[in-house]
């Protein structure tokens, strides 16, 4: 998927989503392509002593599978997770939204179809 046509998907997918500006709260996404949810939330300061040299800041993320239990309710499990350190959450104007594209080329290495399914 190129830039624009992840733009196009992102403007697509998010029209009805409402996201409050200078969320720095968390959202929860569905990514079809990998059959997983990815959480991904502004950094709370805990890690701050671990960051490369000249950022403040980091995004946390998590890679979660759906996993089924026998009365068909779903459980997510983490499979993977880290952090993606960057200058400062004003790089993306304060909205998590914002660093998706960033944060799926460190994650996925590519642009890749994402649903939004809540914001905490």
């Amino acid at each position: 998927m190129t830039r624009v046509e992840f733009d196009q998907m992102m403007e697509r997918n998010f029209k009805n989503f409402n996201e409050y500006k200078d969320n720095f709260g968390g959202i929860l996404l569905w990514i079809p392509e990998y059959k997983e949810f990815l959480s991904m939330h502004f950094g709370d300061g805990t890690n701050a002593d671990e960051l490369e040299d000249g950022c403040e800041d980091y995004i946390y993320y998590e890679q979660l599978d759906p996993e089924y239990d026998c009365d068909d309710s779903i459980e997510l499990e983490e499979n993977d997770g880290g952090q993606m350190d960057i200058p400062n959450a004003a790089v993306y104007d304060d909205t998590i939204s914002h660093a998706i594209p960033d944060l799926l080329l460190f994650v996925y290495d590519r642009f890749t179809e994402v649903v939004p399914i809540m914001l905490y």
